[in-house]
């Protein structure tokens, strides 16, 4: 038999608590990316800011969860990366879009 790791049994026990939380709170930015951008655009954004902010609450959060675990570290660095780019991305495609400027296919 052997010894489960750290994060086996944080997913058994549910003590992830701090990634579920990022998650949450990069949902709720996200939704609210969103509605500022239709406010100012007047109208839904092309690209939603949602699945970057809740990969930079996820990683946050992964983070948090693993303080003492390093190996996960780069997991939750690279999970709040893609999500920084997801953010940019969205952000630049839908000012060019407001601004019409067609993005090349």
């Amino acid at each position: 038999m052997r010894d489960l790791t750290d994060n086996e049994i944080n997913n058994v026990s549910g003590a992830a608590s701090f990634t579920a939380i990022g998650s949450l709170i990069g949902s709720r930015i996200g939704n609210r990316l969103n509605q500022l951008s239709k406010n100012i655009s007047g109208k839904e954004p092309e690209k939603s800011y949602i699945t970057g902010a809740i990969n930079i609450g996820y990683g946050i959060g992964e983070f948090l969860d693993n303080l003492n675990n390093r190996s996960v570290w780069g997991d939750a660095w690279n999970n709040t990366q893609t999500g920084i780019t997801q953010l940019i991305n969205a952000a630049v495609t839908n000012s060019l879009n407001d601004l019409k400027i067609l993005l090349p296919a």
